[in-house]
């Protein structure tokens, strides 16, 4: 896969506990590679990613981010904006 366009992602709703860079991995993983992140300490409801995707139909509204695989696990939908 050949991600080719480089683009400014605006996260939404990820939870506190998890503005980590394995995380946001995670979030951006099934349709891009994270290049680099940055968390506003005045803003504490979004996350500005800059990320390479292999076009702008690849990427999601709404991401569902979960911890763990398992059954009883806690889930969020985190909505994403391209800038």
């Amino acid at each position: 896969m050949q991600f080719n366009r480089e683009v400014w992602l605006m996260i939404l709703g990820l939870p506190l506990d998890y503005c980590e860079e394995e995380y946001i991995d995670t979030t951006v993983g099934p349709f891009g590679k994270m290049l680099s992140w940055h968390k506003d300490s005045n803003n504490k409801t979004r996350l500005l990613i800059k990320a390479r995707v292999v076009d702008l139909d690849s990427i999601p509204h709404f991401v569902v981010f979960t911890d763990t695989k398992a059954m009883d696990s806690d889930s969020w939908t985190i909505q994403v904006e391209v800038l």
